[in-house]
């Protein structure tokens, strides 16, 4: 029997889930913390970089899945106010960084049928650059014959300002632009804010993996997803208002941190509320989706 299929944790949120069972590992985590700290602390008292990558080569599912990460993220910006430094960027394609001299992105925080040409490329260079290194990396792993298979958020346009690529990227940006408008957000902060996200195309897909050249194309398949999952409401009136806190919630579950640390922990619960109203209007009118990509490669 292969490894995977019997050594993981217990899956799901019931009594003898691992998600309800991991105090002992959650424990274990709190333990080096400090020694986590001092490491951190001695790295940026000799330097603060521009720019921050940071990797978590063991992390699992429930509560801790995201605690180490989040604690490195907090003494890091921690310092960076106690000593009055700009705060480096955590996964911004190169040309868009926060401290890049002229905002190139203005009022957006992701590709937008207004963005300009450089932006584009600057976030398809960054895509090229990082799944040709994650192809790289897996055919060292996987032998010959063997299939790697891949699901993950895309579009089917070519155009990546299309509705179906970046629309509730687009929405996210207009909640925070309306609270700049009322003096809760300062505009420069929404200026210098790209999201760390790109959803390549099919022919982006094949492209990079047939100038990779260690895996074959057995299969590429695109699928349909609701923004809030495709959930039906009994109760039509409220139905869109329902839909529009739901996918706010989902959103909110995965970019939380990251606008967290840029923005401020604040203003979260304002924004998310201003970004379901306008999810909720944009539904009531559209039948836009997701666009999920799942591709089964196999080893040359």
């Amino acid at each position: 029997m292969e490894v995977m299929q019997v050594l993981h944790m217990n899956k799901g949120d019931d009594e003898n889930s691992y998600a309800k069972n991991s105090k002992v590992q959650s424990k274990i985590i709190s333990l080096g913390k400090r020694i986590n700290e001092e490491a951190i602390m001695q790295m940026l008292c000799s330097n603060i970089p521009d720019i921050m990558g940071i990797a978590d080569l063991g992390c699992s599912s429930g509560p801790n899945s995201l605690s180490v990460i989040s604690e490195i993220t907090d003494i890091i910006y921690a310092k960076c106010r106690e000593l009055g430094r700009p705060t480096p960027e955590l996964k911004v394609p190169a040309g868009l960084e926060s401290n890049a001299r002229t905002a190139m992105n203005k009022g957006k925080i992701y590709i937008s049928k207004s963005s300009s040409l450089c932006v584009l490329e600057a976030y398809s260079l960054q895509f090229q650059k990082d799944f040709s290194s994650f192809l790289k990396s897996r055919s060292k792993e996987i032998v010959p014959g063997g299939c790697m298979l891949l699901s993950f958020m895309g579009r089917r346009s070519t155009d990546p300002t299309t509705d179906e690529s970046c629309y509730h990227w687009e929405l996210l940006a207009q909640a925070l632009m309306s609270m700049v408008s009322e003096g809760l957000v300062e505009k420069e902060k929404v200026d210098s804010f790209n999201a760390p996200y790109y959803g390549p195309c099919v022919e982006e897909m094949r492209l990079e993996i047939e100038k990779d050249g260690s895996f074959s194309v057995n299969r590429l398949e695109t699928f349909e997803i609701d923004w809030d999952g495709g959930v039906d409401d009994v109760d039509t009136t409220s139905g869109a208002a329902l839909r529009g806190q739901r996918v706010a919630k989902t959103i909110r579950a995965v970019v939380e941190s990251m606008l967290e640390s840029h923005f401020g922990k604040d203003i979260m619960d304002e924004l998310f509320r201003r970004y379901g109203e306008m999810v909720e209007g944009y539904l009531s009118k559209t039948g836009t989706k997701y666009t999920n990509l799942v591709i089964s490669m196999v080893r040359n």
